[in-house]
Protein backbone atom coordinates (compact mmCIF):
# COMPACT_ATOMS: atom_id res chain seq x y z
CA UNK A 1 0.00 0.00 0.00
CA UNK A 2 1.16 3.72 -0.87
CA UNK A 3 0.71 6.41 1.55
CA UNK A 4 0.05 9.53 1.36
CA UNK A 5 -0.12 12.59 3.52
CA UNK A 6 -1.51 15.98 3.44
CA UNK A 7 -0.66 18.80 5.60
CA UNK A 8 -3.19 18.93 8.89
CA UNK A 9 -2.14 15.53 9.55
CA UNK A 10 1.57 17.41 10.52
CA UNK A 11 0.34 20.52 11.72
CA UNK A 12 0.03 20.68 15.47
CA UNK A 13 1.69 16.83 15.45
CA UNK A 14 5.07 18.64 14.91
CA UNK A 15 7.16 16.07 16.59
CA UNK A 16 5.73 13.07 14.77
CA UNK A 17 5.21 11.54 18.44
CA UNK A 18 2.02 10.69 18.78
CA UNK A 19 0.67 7.33 19.49
CA UNK A 20 -1.09 7.11 16.17
CA UNK A 21 2.38 8.09 14.54
CA UNK A 22 3.91 5.79 16.18
CA UNK A 23 1.86 3.07 15.24
CA UNK A 24 1.89 4.24 11.26
CA UNK A 25 6.07 4.43 11.77
CA UNK A 26 5.73 0.58 12.85
CA UNK A 27 3.82 -0.34 10.09
CA UNK A 28 6.28 1.10 7.89
CA UNK A 29 9.39 -1.16 9.18
CA UNK A 30 7.15 -4.59 7.60
CA UNK A 31 6.74 -5.23 3.76
CA UNK A 32 3.61 -3.82 2.05
CA UNK A 33 3.77 -0.03 3.17
CA UNK A 34 5.42 2.94 1.77
CA UNK A 35 4.78 6.66 2.89
CA UNK A 36 5.12 9.29 0.69
CA UNK A 37 5.31 13.10 1.70
CA UNK A 38 4.89 15.79 -0.84
CA UNK A 39 7.59 18.58 -0.63
CA UNK A 40 4.37 20.96 -0.45
CA UNK A 41 2.94 19.39 2.74
CA UNK A 42 6.85 19.88 4.13
CA UNK A 43 6.70 23.27 3.12
CA UNK A 44 2.95 24.28 4.13
CA UNK A 45 3.80 22.49 7.83
CA UNK A 46 7.33 24.36 8.47
CA UNK A 47 5.08 27.46 7.75
CA UNK A 48 2.51 26.32 10.59
CA UNK A 49 5.23 25.67 12.75
CA UNK A 50 6.37 29.05 12.48
CA UNK A 51 3.23 30.71 12.79
CA UNK A 52 2.05 28.63 15.79
CA UNK A 53 5.26 29.57 17.10
CA UNK A 54 4.65 33.10 16.95
CA UNK A 55 1.42 32.75 18.08
CA UNK A 56 3.02 31.04 21.24
CA UNK A 57 5.67 33.99 21.33
CA UNK A 58 3.02 36.50 21.88
CA UNK A 59 1.39 34.37 25.00
CA UNK A 60 5.25 34.52 26.37
CA UNK A 61 5.83 38.00 25.95
CA UNK A 62 2.36 39.12 27.57
CA UNK A 63 2.74 36.71 30.74
CA UNK A 64 7.39 37.88 31.04
CA UNK A 65 5.47 41.61 30.96
CA UNK A 66 3.01 40.27 33.75
CA UNK A 67 5.60 39.03 35.40
CA UNK A 68 7.93 42.10 35.12
CA UNK A 69 5.37 43.81 36.66
CA UNK A 70 4.76 42.47 39.48
CA UNK A 71 8.41 41.32 40.76
CA UNK A 72 10.42 43.67 38.45
CA UNK A 73 12.74 41.23 37.55
CA UNK A 74 13.26 40.79 33.44
CA UNK A 75 13.09 37.38 32.39
CA UNK A 76 14.70 36.18 29.35
CA UNK A 77 12.50 34.98 26.30
CA UNK A 78 12.72 31.48 25.47
CA UNK A 79 11.90 31.99 21.88
CA UNK A 80 13.65 35.10 21.15
CA UNK A 81 16.71 33.07 19.57
CA UNK A 82 14.52 30.59 17.88
CA UNK A 83 11.85 32.29 15.69
CA UNK A 84 13.93 34.19 12.93
CA UNK A 85 15.14 30.24 11.78
CA UNK A 86 12.21 28.03 12.79
CA UNK A 87 10.32 27.54 9.48
CA UNK A 88 13.76 26.29 7.83
CA UNK A 89 14.85 24.61 10.38
CA UNK A 90 11.32 22.71 10.95
CA UNK A 91 11.79 21.73 7.28
CA UNK A 92 14.72 20.54 7.47
CA UNK A 93 14.37 18.34 10.33
CA UNK A 94 10.95 16.75 8.99
CA UNK A 95 12.83 15.73 5.88
CA UNK A 96 15.58 14.24 7.54
CA UNK A 97 12.73 12.60 10.12
CA UNK A 98 10.54 11.37 7.42
CA UNK A 99 14.27 10.19 5.27
CA UNK A 100 15.21 8.01 8.54
CA UNK A 101 11.42 6.50 8.45
CA UNK A 102 12.43 5.20 4.57
CA UNK A 103 9.77 7.83 3.66
CA UNK A 104 9.99 9.25 -0.20
CA UNK A 105 10.20 12.85 -0.14
CA UNK A 106 8.03 13.35 -3.59
CA UNK A 107 8.85 16.68 -5.67
CA UNK A 108 7.08 19.15 -7.31
CA UNK A 109 4.31 17.16 -9.70
CA UNK A 110 4.53 17.85 -13.40
CA UNK A 111 1.28 19.35 -13.67
CA UNK A 112 1.86 22.16 -16.24
CA UNK A 113 1.03 25.67 -14.83
CA UNK A 114 -1.91 25.44 -17.55
CA UNK A 115 -3.78 22.93 -16.74
CA UNK A 116 -3.69 24.25 -12.97
CA UNK A 117 -4.83 27.86 -14.26
CA UNK A 118 -7.69 25.67 -16.16
CA UNK A 119 -8.94 24.37 -13.05
CA UNK A 120 -8.65 26.94 -10.70
CA UNK A 121 -10.36 28.95 -13.42
CA UNK A 122 -13.25 26.35 -13.47
CA UNK A 123 -13.46 25.46 -9.64
CA UNK A 124 -12.80 22.13 -10.13
CA UNK A 125 -11.88 20.61 -6.86
CA UNK A 126 -10.15 20.79 -4.47
CA UNK A 127 -10.78 24.17 -5.37
CA UNK A 128 -13.07 26.41 -3.19
CA UNK A 129 -15.64 28.44 -5.09
CA UNK A 130 -13.28 31.64 -3.94
CA UNK A 131 -10.76 29.98 -6.16
CA UNK A 132 -8.60 29.18 -3.15
CA UNK A 133 -6.63 25.56 -3.58
CA UNK A 134 -3.54 25.82 -5.53
CA UNK A 135 -1.70 23.75 -2.52
CA UNK A 136 -4.35 21.35 -2.32
CA UNK A 137 -3.97 20.91 -6.29
CA UNK A 138 -0.34 20.39 -6.00
CA UNK A 139 -1.37 17.21 -3.26
CA UNK A 140 -4.01 16.31 -5.27
CA UNK A 141 -1.49 15.96 -8.59
CA UNK A 142 0.75 14.05 -6.19
CA UNK A 143 -1.71 11.55 -5.31
CA UNK A 144 -2.82 11.00 -8.69
CA UNK A 145 1.43 10.48 -9.73
CA UNK A 146 1.80 8.17 -7.30
CA UNK A 147 -0.94 5.81 -8.45
CA UNK A 148 -0.02 6.32 -12.12
CA UNK A 149 3.77 4.91 -10.83
CA UNK A 150 2.08 2.31 -8.49
CA UNK A 151 -0.12 -0.64 -9.01
CA UNK A 152 -0.57 -1.23 -5.45
CA UNK A 153 -3.53 0.36 -2.98
CA UNK A 154 -3.55 4.09 -2.46
CA UNK A 155 -4.10 6.02 0.89
CA UNK A 156 -4.64 9.40 0.91
CA UNK A 157 -5.02 10.63 4.68
CA UNK A 158 -6.71 14.05 4.89
CA UNK A 159 -8.56 15.66 7.18
CA UNK A 160 -9.46 18.39 4.36
CA UNK A 161 -13.07 16.71 3.98
CA UNK A 162 -14.57 20.49 2.38
CA UNK A 163 -12.23 20.17 -0.65
CA UNK A 164 -11.33 15.94 -1.45
CA UNK A 165 -14.58 14.86 -0.46
CA UNK A 166 -18.59 14.62 -1.37
CA UNK A 167 -21.65 14.49 0.47
CA UNK A 168 -21.07 11.18 1.44
CA UNK A 169 -17.57 11.41 2.91
CA UNK A 170 -16.18 9.81 -0.13
CA UNK A 171 -13.62 11.09 -2.60
CA UNK A 172 -15.36 14.32 -4.99
CA UNK A 173 -16.91 13.13 -7.70
CA UNK A 174 -14.84 15.57 -10.01
CA UNK A 175 -11.54 14.02 -8.08
CA UNK A 176 -12.75 10.07 -9.61
CA UNK A 177 -13.04 12.27 -12.91
CA UNK A 178 -9.54 12.65 -12.56
CA UNK A 179 -9.03 8.50 -11.54
CA UNK A 180 -10.85 7.75 -14.70
CA UNK A 181 -9.11 10.07 -17.00
CA UNK A 182 -5.84 8.60 -16.21
CA UNK A 183 -7.11 4.93 -16.06
CA UNK A 184 -6.52 4.69 -12.35
CA UNK A 185 -9.38 2.59 -10.70
CA UNK A 186 -11.40 4.69 -8.59
CA UNK A 187 -11.04 1.81 -5.99
CA UNK A 188 -7.39 1.92 -5.74
CA UNK A 189 -7.44 5.39 -3.87
CA UNK A 190 -9.19 5.42 -0.60
CA UNK A 191 -9.49 8.49 1.76
CA UNK A 192 -9.24 8.34 5.78
CA UNK A 193 -9.73 11.38 7.46
CA UNK A 194 -7.32 10.83 10.43
CA UNK A 195 -4.62 8.79 10.65
CA UNK A 196 -6.24 6.99 13.00
CA UNK A 197 -8.49 5.58 11.64
CA UNK A 198 -6.06 4.47 8.56
CA UNK A 199 -4.53 2.61 11.77
CA UNK A 200 -7.44 0.98 12.88
CA UNK A 201 -8.21 -0.79 9.16
CA UNK A 202 -4.48 -1.03 8.44
CA UNK A 203 -1.25 -0.98 10.18
CA UNK A 204 -2.79 -1.43 13.88
CA UNK A 205 -4.33 -4.61 12.62
CA UNK A 206 -0.66 -6.05 11.91
CA UNK A 207 0.32 -5.88 15.42
CA UNK A 208 -0.12 -8.78 17.66
CA UNK A 209 -3.39 -9.11 19.65
CA UNK A 210 -2.70 -9.70 23.52
CA UNK A 211 -6.02 -11.54 24.24
CA UNK A 212 -4.50 -12.55 28.42
CA UNK A 213 -3.30 -8.68 28.81
CA UNK A 214 -6.90 -7.35 27.80
CA UNK A 215 -8.60 -9.74 29.88
CA UNK A 216 -6.96 -8.79 32.64
CA UNK A 217 -7.29 -4.82 32.43
CA UNK A 218 -10.63 -5.20 32.13
CA UNK A 219 -11.23 -6.89 35.08
CA UNK A 220 -8.45 -4.71 37.08
CA UNK A 221 -6.74 -7.70 37.62
CA UNK A 222 -3.11 -6.49 35.72
CA UNK A 223 -0.84 -5.74 38.13
CA UNK A 224 0.58 -2.66 38.37
CA UNK A 225 -2.06 -0.65 36.43
CA UNK A 226 -5.27 0.60 37.47
CA UNK A 227 -6.70 2.18 34.15
CA UNK A 228 -9.19 4.22 35.93
CA UNK A 229 -6.31 5.96 38.12
CA UNK A 230 -3.46 5.84 35.40
CA UNK A 231 -5.20 7.42 32.62
CA UNK A 232 -6.35 10.95 34.26
CA UNK A 233 -2.46 11.21 35.38
CA UNK A 234 -1.99 10.29 31.52
CA UNK A 235 -4.23 12.57 30.35
CA UNK A 236 -3.26 15.40 32.37
CA UNK A 237 0.42 15.33 31.27
CA UNK A 238 -0.45 15.24 27.50
CA UNK A 239 -4.07 16.86 26.90
CA UNK A 240 -3.23 20.16 26.36
CA UNK A 241 -2.01 18.94 22.94
CA UNK A 242 -5.85 17.57 22.05
CA UNK A 243 -7.59 20.62 20.46
CA UNK A 244 -11.97 19.37 19.70
CA UNK A 245 -15.06 20.35 18.05
CA UNK A 246 -17.49 22.33 20.01
CA UNK A 247 -19.95 20.14 18.13
CA UNK A 248 -18.56 17.65 19.50
CA UNK A 249 -19.44 18.24 22.67
CA UNK A 250 -22.36 20.56 22.31
CA UNK A 251 -20.32 23.63 23.40
CA UNK A 252 -21.50 27.09 22.04
CA UNK A 253 -19.97 28.14 18.71
CA UNK A 254 -18.89 31.07 20.29
CA UNK A 255 -16.11 28.81 22.27
CA UNK A 256 -13.05 29.11 20.27
CA UNK A 257 -9.81 27.17 20.04
CA UNK A 258 -11.46 24.42 23.00
CA UNK A 259 -8.63 22.02 24.58
CA UNK A 260 -8.84 19.79 27.06
CA UNK A 261 -7.21 21.14 30.37
CA UNK A 262 -7.33 17.85 32.77
CA UNK A 263 -9.20 14.53 32.53
CA UNK A 264 -11.05 14.85 36.46
CA UNK A 265 -12.65 11.75 36.69
CA UNK A 266 -13.01 8.63 34.55
CA UNK A 267 -15.60 5.58 35.00
CA UNK A 268 -17.15 2.77 33.25
CA UNK A 269 -13.75 1.57 31.03
CA UNK A 270 -14.21 -0.96 28.74
CA UNK A 271 -10.87 -2.41 27.49
CA UNK A 272 -11.67 -2.92 23.08
CA UNK A 273 -8.28 -3.93 22.10
CA UNK A 274 -4.53 -4.82 23.46
CA UNK A 275 -1.92 -5.24 20.85
CA UNK A 276 2.24 -5.54 20.89
CA UNK A 277 3.51 -2.17 19.58
CA UNK A 278 7.24 -3.62 20.52
CA UNK A 279 9.39 -5.68 22.62
CA UNK A 280 8.43 -3.68 25.77
CA UNK A 281 5.15 -1.92 24.90
CA UNK A 282 1.52 -2.38 24.37
CA UNK A 283 -1.36 -0.98 22.39
CA UNK A 284 -3.85 -0.59 24.82
CA UNK A 285 -7.56 1.18 23.30
CA UNK A 286 -10.28 2.18 25.33
CA UNK A 287 -13.54 3.55 25.61
CA UNK A 288 -14.79 5.23 28.57
CA UNK A 289 -16.97 8.13 30.48
CA UNK A 290 -15.10 11.28 31.46
CA UNK A 291 -15.31 14.36 33.42
CA UNK A 292 -13.03 16.82 31.50
CA UNK A 293 -12.44 20.76 32.42
CA UNK A 294 -11.72 22.67 28.76
CA UNK A 295 -10.03 25.33 27.99
CA UNK A 296 -11.36 28.24 25.63
CA UNK A 297 -11.38 31.47 24.47
CA UNK A 298 -14.33 33.70 23.77
CA UNK A 299 -14.40 36.93 21.58
CA UNK A 300 -15.49 39.81 24.48
CA UNK A 301 -18.68 40.92 22.46
CA UNK A 302 -20.11 37.43 22.65
CA UNK A 303 -19.40 37.02 26.51
CA UNK A 304 -21.87 38.53 27.99
CA UNK A 305 -24.74 37.04 26.02
CA UNK A 306 -23.22 33.54 27.71
CA UNK A 307 -22.52 34.24 30.86
CA UNK A 308 -26.51 33.43 31.65
CA UNK A 309 -26.97 30.77 29.50
CA UNK A 310 -23.54 28.92 30.18
CA UNK A 311 -23.97 28.47 34.44
CA UNK A 312 -20.35 26.63 34.52
CA UNK A 313 -18.91 28.73 32.65
CA UNK A 314 -15.76 30.15 34.60
CA UNK A 315 -13.73 33.26 33.19
CA UNK A 316 -9.69 32.62 34.00
CA UNK A 317 -8.54 36.29 32.25
CA UNK A 318 -10.95 38.51 30.68
CA UNK A 319 -8.11 40.51 29.14
CA UNK A 320 -6.42 37.69 27.85
CA UNK A 321 -5.82 39.84 24.75
CA UNK A 322 -7.48 42.94 23.51
CA UNK A 323 -10.51 41.06 21.91
CA UNK A 324 -10.34 37.96 23.48
CA UNK A 325 -10.96 36.60 26.98
CA UNK A 326 -10.06 33.01 28.36
CA UNK A 327 -12.21 30.77 30.18
CA UNK A 328 -13.01 27.05 30.88
CA UNK A 329 -15.98 24.80 31.80
CA UNK A 330 -16.09 21.13 32.86
CA UNK A 331 -18.33 18.54 31.04
CA UNK A 332 -19.37 15.11 30.98
CA UNK A 333 -17.92 13.32 27.95
CA UNK A 334 -17.40 9.80 26.52
CA UNK A 335 -13.97 8.85 25.05
CA UNK A 336 -12.49 6.51 22.66
CA UNK A 337 -8.20 6.52 23.51
CA UNK A 338 -5.12 4.95 22.52
CA UNK A 339 -2.33 4.44 25.51
CA UNK A 340 0.62 2.66 24.80
CA UNK A 341 2.17 0.89 28.02
CA UNK A 342 5.62 0.01 29.36
CA UNK A 343 5.53 -4.39 29.77
CA UNK A 344 7.55 -3.54 32.74
CA UNK A 345 7.56 -0.82 34.61
CA UNK A 346 3.33 -0.35 33.74
CA UNK A 347 3.76 3.26 33.17
CA UNK A 348 1.92 5.18 30.52
CA UNK A 349 3.92 6.17 27.40
CA UNK A 350 1.63 7.52 25.42
CA UNK A 351 -1.80 9.05 25.44
CA UNK A 352 -3.82 9.65 22.15
CA UNK A 353 -7.91 10.54 22.15
CA UNK A 354 -9.42 9.38 19.06
CA UNK A 355 -13.26 10.33 19.50
CA UNK A 356 -15.52 12.35 22.15
CA UNK A 357 -18.50 13.22 22.52
CA UNK A 358 -21.38 14.22 24.58
CA UNK A 359 -22.21 10.52 26.44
Amino acid sequence: MQIVLDTNIIVRRYHLNTVAYRILFDALKKPGYTLHIPSIVIEEAAKHYAEDLRQQHQVIRKALREVKSWTGVTYPDPLDQVLDDAQSAYSDTLRRRFTELGAIIVGYPAASHQSIAERALTRRKPFKANGAGYQDTLIWETVLEVAEEYDDPIAFITNNSTDFLGKDNALHSELIEDLEEREIGSSRVSVFRSLEMFNEEHAQLSLKFVADVKTQLQSNAYEGLDLEEAIPIASNERAYQIEVDSRDIGFPQEYENITIAQMMSISSIAVLDVRELSEHELLVSVEADAECEFDFYIYKADLFALDEEEEDLFIDDFDWSDHYASASQSKNVHVTLDLTTDIYSKAITGFQLKDLSVG
